[in-house]
């Protein structure tokens, strides 16, 4: 039997790509799919896979990871409520991690992270070194993400992008590395932290983060 303590499972919905991460008897396997219509479908599959594979089931596991936005309406809902309904059945610990903090996990240094938010716009938020915020999380146009920066305090950062807005952000001639975000890596990094610095509760501490209006909510002048 694997020790709880030993083991956690990361969802993964906010962006455009469903990424799944599980950590069993100190081994770390990956699900991903890039292709989503329908991310429940494709979501509860994938654990499966990846659960049996480790021969463990979700009552081993110690820690339900899951990212809390900014992103998708649809796909953090879906990532939410799943983790959420495990975590109580279970009564498995959580862990909420912020969309744009977990990229910037990526990087060992400062970082700049953006998620495209679609229809031209993009989440960004900035971090230190330690990961603590230097510009809380916003959603702005694309076309704003280079002056953005260039007003930024002078240092020296990572740009973490998906792969959706690095196009974009390429385009902008910036002074920064523009790194795409491998979420095999930033995904275990962000989660064996927040476990480091027990930043972890019940299935009733998980809070979703939109930052961006729904579409019904949005008024003149919302993004």
């Amino acid at each position: 039997m694997i020790g709880a303590r030993d083991s956690y499972l990361i969802i993964d919905t906010a962006s455009h790509e469903l990424s799944v991460v599980l950590k069993a008897g100190g081994k770390l396997s990956y699900a991903t799919e890039t292709n989503l219509r329908n991310t429940s479908k494709v979501l509860l599959p994938s654990v499966d896979m990846l659960l049996s594979d480790a021969g463990i089931g979700l009552r081993d596991l110690g820690y339900l990871a899951v990212t809390t936005g900014p992103g998708s309406f649809t796909g953090l809902r879906v990532g939410y409520t799943t983790v959420k309904a495990w975590a109580y059945v279970n009564k498995t610990l959580c862990i909420g991690i912020n969309s744009l903090q977990a990229n910037a996990y990526i990087s060992k240094g400062k970082t700049i992270s953006i998620i495209d938010g679609s229809n031209g716009v993009a989440y960004i938020g900035v971090y230190d070194i330690d990961k603590s915020e230097i510009l809380k999380p916003a959603c702005v146009h694309t076309a704003d993400l280079g002056e953005i920066i260039s007003r930024l305090p002078k240092a020296k950062y990572d740009i973490i992008v998906d792969n959706k807005i690095f196009g974009c952000v390429s385009t902008f001639r910036l002074e920064y590395p523009v790194i795409v975000c491998d979420s095999k890596i930033a995904l275990p990094r962000a989660t064996e932290d927040y476990i480091s610095k027990n930043k972890y509760g019940s299935h009733e501490s998980l809070i979703l983060e939109y930052i961006r209006k729904s579409q019904p909510e949005r008024g003149e002048g919302d993004i």
